[in-house]
């Protein structure tokens, strides 16, 4: 929730699981904050159809607000990842710098993993996440603990040379 302001800004990783071809929209609304989830207290709605954007690229889009009296849009990241046919390699050619300023991009490569505690993950499925301010990507989860292989290339876009890459190992059911 964001106070009164003509410009809210939410900064806010959201992390949804999309089954392909039964629910390819996702629909992002606005509500007034004294009354949430009222029907008639949507200030503005917008949707994105996942189908449209390619796996692996974190889009920058700009989407037009509908039911709102004063128009406007709101501003978003989108990144599709750990996507089923995508290909091993993610190659610079295929990410799209979403700032003018961004100063590179960072290439990572997710190797393998190998003797992962037991403790840690059980008997779930790990997979790797790597998040750099508002970029999220992730491997497939892979069965087991021992010699996992993933071989896959992300490339990021780089703002600022300051930031952290965060890389985390995870079960299946987890988010980081």
């Amino acid at each position: 929730i964001v106070g009164a302001t003509p410009n809210p800004s939410w900064i806010k990783p959201m992390y949804l699981d999309w089954f392909e071809s039964l629910d390819d929209y996702v629909e992002l609304s606005l509500f007034d904050d004294n009354e949430v989830f009222t029907r008639n207290k949507i200030t503005g709605r917008t949707s994105i159809n996942l189908k449209e954007l390619s796996p692996e690229v974190t889009h920058d889009l700009w989407l037009p607000l509908k039911d709102t009296e004063t128009g406007g849009e709101m501003h978003v990241l989108v990144t599709i990842t750990a996507t089923e046919g995508s290909a091993s390699i993610i190659r610079s050619s295929q990410i799209k710098s979403y700032h003018a300023g961004d100063v590179g991009h960072l290439l990572v490569n997710v190797v393998e993993a190998d003797g992962l505690q037991d403790k840690s993950l059980g008997r779930r499925q790990p997979f790797v996440a790597l998040e750099l301010v508002n970029q999220r990507f992730q491997t497939r989860p892979r069965e087991g603990i021992w010699k996992l292989k993933w071989d896959k290339e992300f490339e990021l876009c780089v703002a600022d040379i300051h930031t952290e890459l965060e890389v985390t190992v995870c079960a299946a059911s987890e988010t980081p």
